[in-house]
């Protein structure tokens, strides 16, 4: 009976030792990647001069966000700058995530009002298979399980996914976002910027996609406003599908399936 006992702490002892580490590298890889989407935010030459910048990176699977920094001209990316964005949303790692500014974007030609976290949790439901998540820190969300509800059948979701795998593949225009080594899955826009009073003169352009395309990991938004270019350039896929696919590459060897 003993030995028994002394067998079964044992195999509790090794199981908590092993969570432990992997709870570890978790917020090793959070840390890395957080290092990876500020450092983007920062110095990416495209963005460095833009009136705003943000990027989010998020796990389709879970509604974790992983990593976020935003920086406003003149400013250092930080996690603090990006949650300011939120509306009246304090930095508090036990709470979810409501929305982020609202932007006006354009859909398929027409414009539509939406946040930027809105944007990550629609990717999130493609990626995903079908399933809307509530937004959470990754930090505040470890030992909860997920729960969502389903907004796309498993096969629409498949079909939009190799969609945005092919735009990304196929469109000349996007050449900018793609990353070697990894096929990546997405779609570029820009609009006016919404106010109060209606639509201002700003202009946003974004990319949001995620990676890789046939089995995603993360989900990336990077959205860029007045863009130190000429208007005519002030594209998603010339000024931000740049900085997704860095953020992209950099984040290849933390993927589940990298060696």
């Amino acid at each position: 009976m003993v030995n028994r006992y002394r067998q079964l702490a044992f195999i509790i002892f090794l199981s908590l030792g092993m969570m432990s580490s992997e709870l570890a590298a978790d917020l090793s890889t959070q840390k890395a990647l957080q290092k990876i989407v500020e450092k983007e935010v920062y110095l990416n030459d495209l963005c460095v001069e833009s009136q705003k910048i943000i990027a989010v990176l998020a796990d389709p699977h879970s509604g974790q966000i992983v990593a976020i920094a935003s920086r406003s001209k003149g400013e250092p990316a930080s996690l603090m700058n990006a949650l300011q964005e939120a509306n009246s949303l304090k930095y508090n790692p036990g709470a979810t995530i409501n929305v982020f500014s609202e932007q006006t974007r354009s859909i398929a030609g027409l414009e539509k009002s939406v946040t930027q976290m809105q944007m990550v949790m629609a990717y999130s439901a493609i990626a995903n298979g079908g399933l809307l998540l509530t937004p959470s820190f990754a930090s505040a969300s470890q030992n909860r399980a997920p729960s969502g509800v389903r907004i796309l059948s498993r096969n629409d979701s498949a079909a939009l996914k190799n969609f945005l795998r092919q735009n990304v593949l196929e469109s000349d225009s996007l050449l900018l976002a793609r990353v070697k080594g990894m096929d990546v899955a997405g779609c570029a826009g820009h609009a006016s910027q919404s106010r109060w009073l209606g639509l201002s003169s700003s202009t946003t352009a974004s990319f949001t996609g995620f990676f890789p395309a046939k089995h995603p990991e993360y989900v990336c938004l990077v959205v860029v406003q007045d863009a130190h270019v000429l208007p005519k350039y002030i594209r998603g896929s010339l000024v931000a599908a740049p900085c997704f696919s860095e953020i992209a590459a950099k984040s290849k060897r933390y993927l589940k399936g990298a060696d």
